[in-house]
């Protein structure tokens, strides 16, 4: 029987679809492995997957400063060790890493164990850690839509592959989400999300917005990140109505905030956007203007140019406003429409992966 060490710590974006692809090895009868960083926001997700079996793997971000870069050295060394001794106990292993530098470690073990590496990118635009270990893996998987890699098409190493979204993200109707996060059922809701370590350019635009935007007919839930701070204010609008603003630290249903929204505004992480297609959810699209080699807003573009978001700027955010009073009913309607055909096209990805992965590893 295989066993998959599953390498996908660092960001929710890396470790959500490695929980994913779990979910559906564990369907299978296959062990896994989820290799983790120690980062709290790793640990907090864990928590809610008792079942599977987590190793913290050291690790931290590359650079060229020379302390910074003993530390990289130092970690990758250590997680090399530990990775090393974990594969030893697994003469069948395969490994599959979803990026950040915390997996280099693992698969350098891997490499020399001589045990199968993959390698999945979600953005359009390939992660350091991922373009570093490409030359030692059996496969890398690729975001279809990846049309500066569309060489890659051309060598048997790449498979085009959607982004796995876990099982349990599973969207309800808006009604039962509204009862359920205690919302009435009149007017329209704004989700806000920078991710989970927050944004803080979407946070303080609204702050400074709410008001107008409940006077559009907007209730408001803010996800504020760890550094934020959790309140609830109710607004009456001038038809008598009460309308609630909550700003929240984070939260452990997304899918839920998801559900809940006419409206999305967030960032452009792979992540973000498969959650959004998975949810047929329409957003406007901020993406983090660090994000390395800008792949938030080639994620964003891609998004918003088959028609299921707009694109926006963070330097043009004053513009935000003008942009949701903009999106009538049918406009969200039709996005929504575009959503739903996108996401029934595309299956499910986790499966998919799964197969492809199983497939081409060796037997046994």
């Amino acid at each position: 029987m295989k066993y998959i060490a599953i390498a996908c710590g660092g960001t929710g974006g890396h470790l959500t679809p490695g929980i994913a692809l779990a979910q559906e090895l564990d369907k299978r009868g296959y062990g896994t492995t989820l290799c983790i960083s120690s980062k709290s926001v790793d640990r907090r997700l864990c928590e809610h997957y008792n079942k599977f079996n987590f190793i913290s793997m050291p690790g931290c971000a590359f650079r060229w400063q020379p302390i910074d870069f003993c530390k990289f050295i130092f970690k990758t060394l250590l997680a090399f060790i530990r990775g090393w001794n974990h594969l030893g106990n697994h003469p069948d292993a395969i490994v599959i890493s979803f990026g950040g530098f915390s997996a280099v470690g693992l698969c350098l073990a891997a490499f020399i164990r001589r045990r199968p590496i993959f390698l999945h990118e979600a953005n359009l635009l390939m992660g350091r850690a991922i373009r570093w270990l490409t030359p030692l893996a059996k496969k890398v998987y690729i975001p279809p839509a990846l049309k500066e890699l569309e060489l890659y098409r051309h060598r048997k190493k790449y498979i085009p592959m959607y982004y796995p979204v876990r099982n349990d993200f599973l969207p309800c109707s808006m009604n039962r989400a509204r009862d359920l996060l205690g919302l009435p059922t009149y007017g329209r809701c704004l989700v806000v999300s920078g991710g989970s370590q927050g944004a803080r350019a979407l946070i303080e635009w609204t702050r400074a917005h709410e008001i107008l935007l409940i006077t559009l007919g907007y209730h408001i839930i803010c996800l504020a990140g760890p550094a934020g701070t959790q309140a609830e204010i109710c607004h009456c609008h001038a038809d008598g109505r009460i309308y609630h603003v909550r700003y929240k630290t984070f939260s452990d249903h997304m899918h839920l905030l998801y559900s809940v929204a006419d409206l999305i505004v967030c960032r452009a992480g792979a992540g973000t956007i498969a959650e959004l297609i998975r949810c047929q959810k329409p957003s406007v699209l901020v993406p983090y203007p660090a994000a390395i080699g800008d792949h938030q807003t080639l994620n964003a573009r891609a998004h918003a140019e088959a028609g299921m978001a707009v694109l926006l700027p963070q330097s043009r955010l004053s513009e935000l406003v003008s942009i949701i009073e903009a999106l009538d009913d049918a406009t969200l309607k039709s996005m929504q429409e575009t959503l739903v055909k996108f996401d029934r096209s595309i299956g499910d990805p986790a499966t998919a992966l799964a197969d492809s992965l199983l497939e081409n590893s060796p037997q046994g």
